[in-house]
């Protein structure tokens, strides 16, 4: 088959679309992002050797945020939509979905969302609230409504018509759920639970023998409420229970760590307060900012890492289960237990004894360490290997092509 891309955030569709290659398949992937935005240009990704410029499979065209061309497709994006309707079906994110109904009806297309390109490009409320900024700030109201207004069409519109929509489970976001529910009223569809990352690149390789265990804590710092206006109660991260946990550990059993904090987040100030207050600050080694090959790297040497502890799922946790390293979080279980029909295999902790209590399991005992470790990386492979995404995705296409 041909098999064509529009939208790449955070290179997710890129992953995709190597392994749909990789497995025989002709392959169109057009790159939207301009060069200095890395974290959706398929050269910075860790996950890939392609390099710039770029083979003849993928494309650059980089004004696909061009406003006029999301407005009116047909005219100002007429070679992308040339390059699509030459496919067998599509798979679209990020400002991609407005243009499956400019294709060919017989194409049949994956609507998959990274977040905002639902939660937000889909809602003329919430574009409405992003309207303050240029171009539209210089424009009069009713002429902003007008624009933004056949811009959400756009992306309903070829929303309505994908055959397949791929979001985060069901019940993670149900404001989202419910905005599917609406847009797909009275069609059927099949929907994919993404949750999946690449697991072939991630090569386990034992913990490094260390004087002190190295903890590595991946989340924001995200933690003090009430939140400001505008953030919802899931982002929530809880790092104030790692800290105390950590500090309660290290206060009560005498031994020593090696935390390892990431300058992230709208409470990083406060966090290194608190871990001053409770006597954990000498224990810290704080970073700036990391590209995604270096948290790589800390998942690698770390014994230990700390996902969010507030309501949510599991983010870059994953990767570190793929690594084969224990992960201490309070993701959301029920969630993973109806997908996988298992308990998942994390380190659940919701306060700071909780915590506490798993690192006195975790920290005295390598074996236990490694064993979770393993057992973390044996659960990612069997449920959520990106490449069971890519399965479902093709055998989607093969019963749907019309030939």
């Amino acid at each position: 088959m041909r098999i064509g891309f529009l939208g790449n955030t955070n290179n997710y569709s890129f992953q995709l679309a190597e392994i749909i290659k990789a497995k025989g398949h002709d392959v169109v992937f057009i790159v939207d992002a301009k060069p200095d935005f890395k974290l959706d240009r398929p050269e910075h990704t860790h996950m890939s050797s392609v390099s710039y410029p770029y083979p003849s499979w993928i494309i650059e065209s980089t004004n696909v945020k061009f406003w006029p061309s999301k407005l009116f497709p047909s005219i100002f994006a007429k070679e992308r939509i040339r390059l699509l309707n030459t496919c067998d079906a599509v798979i679209l994110n990020g400002i991609g979905h407005l243009y499956k109904s400019y294709l060919d009806p017989k194409i049949p297309s994956v609507s998959l969302f990274s977040g905002t390109d639902l939660d937000i490009n889909a809602r003329l409320d919430e574009m409405l609230k992003l309207s303050n900024k240029r171009p539209f700030n210089l424009m009069p109201v009713f002429l902003r409504k007008l624009i933004l207004a056949k811009y959400v069409r756009n992306v309903r519109k070829g929303i309505r018509q994908a055959a397949v929509i791929s979001y985060f489970p069901v019940g993670f976001h149900p404001e989202a759920d419910a905005l599917i529910d609406e847009i797909k009223k009275g069609l059927n569809y099949k929907r994919f639970e993404h949750f999946h990352i690449r697991v072939d690149n991630i090569p386990y390789s034992p913990p490094v023998q260390k004087e002190k265990l190295l903890v590595f804590n991946l989340a924001r710092f995200i933690w003090k409420t009430p939140l400001p206006s505008g953030w919802r109660n899931w982002e929530n991260k809880r790092n104030d229970i790692m800290i105390r946990g950590l500090a309660k550990f290290i206060k009560n059993s005498q031994t020593a760590l090696d935390i390892h904090f990431v300058e992230k987040g709208i409470h990083v100030e406060a966090s290194k307060k608190l871990a001053a207050e409770l006597g954990l600050a000498p224990y810290i080694t704080w970073h700036k900012e990391m590209t995604l090959q270096e948290v790589m790297d800390f998942y690698v040497n770390a014994d230990i890492v700390f996902d969010h502890l507030g309501q949510h799922v599991l983010g870059g946790g994953l990767y570190a289960m793929a690594a084969g390293r224990p992960v201490i979080t309070n993701t959301r279980s029920d969630i993973f237990e109806r997908i996988t029909g298992e308990p998942v295999e994390v380190c659940l902790a919701a306060n700071d004894d909780e915590v506490e209590s798993w690192l006195n399991k975790l920290v005295p005992d390598e074996a236990f360490r490694i064993s979770k470790g393993m057992a973390s990386r044996e659960y990612v492979k069997k449920h959520f290997d990106i490449e069971i995404e890519v399965d479902y995705f093709l055998d989607i296409f093969r019963e749907s092509i019309v030939r």
